[in-house]
């Protein structure tokens, strides 16, 4: 991502277009894992621009769901999609565009996991708080999942599938 220019910072439109477009592209082109927190104090100097322009620009990045918007938390790239390939995988989509299948049965066990092994109750997944979550509480964080290899371009397969 490039740096804004020595000064004080930009303020205005043409700061937030210049924000706006700079975080796009870096999140698009994934120097911006999902799930990392976007904090606006270190965006806002690193891009020469004042927080209350890096926070438009952060409204519209929600606007288009590239980032999700957590009240008293910020801002975050975020997973915006999943569906269910078979056994325990999911092929996840996140904010960057960025797709992959994942194997989950490397989580599933512990108390909070373990029922998960069970079809009918992995399929009950959804997408929530920006990252795949189940109803009984167990979730996967969002950087955890973008750091996970993809299962179809890589010898990432369990050696057995749980079910």
């Amino acid at each position: 991502m490039a740096a804004g220019t020595p000064g004080s910072p930009r303020a205005g439109d043409a700061a937030r277009a210049h924000a706006l477009a700079t975080l796009r592209q870096a999140i698009l082109g994934g120097d911006f894992a999902p799930g990392k927190r976007l904090v606006e104090e270190e965006l806002a100097g690193t891009l020469g621009v004042t927080r209350q322009s890096l926070r438009a620009a952060l409204l519209d990045l929600t606007a288009e769901g590239l980032v999700e918007r957590i009240p008293n938390r910020g801002a975050r790239v975020r997973v915006v999609s999943a569906e269910y390939v078979r056994d325990c995988q999911l092929k996840v989509r996140f904010s960057d565009r960025i797709e992959k299948v994942i194997y989950f049965s490397r989580w599933l066990h512990g108390e909070m996991f373990r029922p998960l092994a069970n079809k009918p109750q992995f399929k009950r997944f959804i997408i929530g708080g920006g990252t795949v979550c189940w109803p009984n509480g167990a979730d996967i964080t969002p950087e955890t999942l973008r750091a996970t290899e993809d299962a179809r371009t890589a010898d990432a397969a369990p050696s057995s599938s749980a079910t």
